[in-house]
């Protein structure tokens, strides 16, 4: 009899034994299965953080940005848009530090090579923008290298703890060329007595917007070139006052006592920072069609700026006057 209680307690350490070990089972199971689950969850988060990253610095209205210019085709206040055929996708851009790379990089996605950030409310009527468009972006920010917009990043305005307000729409003007200056015509008509009248037309253009040249500080001249290569001042706005800007021109007349078969004059515009930088890009040169011998406007460049002309020669020439 003890013999048979012994081999039923046997019996019975054996079975829970193995119900114990089917529960370790089942407990592996469920924790597998529970880090399964996880696992899961875990890369459904970081598809959502990839998915939430893409989208903030690719769209601002869910899509990819695209810019245009609300005013003109080379100037005006910018609008970026994930869908150009509906007005609803469209919003401005606000200007908090927007600086040279960010303006160089919407007028080169415009099709220009440079350009600067101007005044929204300079291009002319006194409405209230915000009542057209409201703010999609801020804080633009791009390389300076950037082709446009794909290439920076941005705050969505709607996430933005600092508000922008009416006036810091961002607004360009686009140019190829940072500056430009030429004289478009010039007119010399000399009577027998030497009694004559000088007339330039002349244009200025910062980054793409005319100059003033009455009142931006514009300098022009008249000169006489002899046949021997010597100079001299006929007329001059700077110092003598004889040639003014008088109706988008610059006319004088004076008396000249020069030979005909040795008359050949030319002028000039520059911008007075010629007188201190002396860059050939802020001057403008011309040659009577007229000159007794042929000197053309190619031959005064080289004139001036041959490997022999020196700056300070140069210089004195245009800063010193009669």
């Amino acid at each position: 009899d003890n013999t048979d209680d012994a081999d039923n307690t046997d019996d019975a350490d054996n079975t829970d034994d193995a119900d114990g070990s089917n529960d370790a089972d089942d407990t592996d199971d469920a924790d597998n299965t529970d880090d399964a689950e996880n696992t899961d969850a875990d890369n459904s988060n970081e598809d959502d953080d990839n998915n939430d990253e893409d989208d903030e610095s690719s769209d601002i209205h869910g899509g990819e940005v695209m810019l245009s210019l609300w005013g003109g085709d080379s100037m005006g206040v910018v609008l970026a848009s994930s869908d150009t055929s509906s007005n609803d996708s469209s919003a401005f851009i606000c200007n908090d530090g927007v600086g040279r790379n960010e303006v160089r990089a919407v007028c080169k996605y415009l099709g220009f090579s440079t350009g600067i950030r101007i005044d929204p409310y300079s291009l002319g009527g006194k409405y209230d923008l915000t009542e057209y468009y409201d703010f999609g972006a801020t804080d633009l920010s791009c390389p300076s290298d950037a082709e446009g917009p794909s290439d920076c990043s941005w705050t969505d305005y709607m996430t933005t703890e600092v508000p922008c307000v009416d006036g810091e729409q961002l607004a360009v003007s686009c140019a190829d060329e940072a500056f430009t200056i030429n004289i478009t015509d010039f007119r010399v008509k000399v009577k027998k007595n030497g009694k004559a009248k000088f007339q330039l037309d002349a244009g200025a253009t910062r980054y793409g917007m005319d100059m003033d040249m009455n009142n931006e500080g514009f300098v022009a001249g008249v000169v006489q070139r002899w046949s021997n290569g010597s100079y001299a001042y006929v007329l001059e706005s700077f110092y003598e006052g004889d040639l003014k800007f008088k109706k988008g021109t610059w006319k004088g007349k004076t008396v000249v006592d020069i030979p005909s078969d040795e008359q050949c004059f030319w002028s000039y515009v520059f911008e007075e920072s010629f007188y201190y930088v002396n860059s050939p890009n802020m001057l403008a040169l011309n040659v009577d069609e007229d000159c007794s011998y042929g000197f053309t406007v190619e031959d005064l460049w080289a004139d001036l700026y041959s490997d022999e002309e020196d700056d300070d020669t140069r210089q004195r020439f245009f800063a010193h006057g009669p």
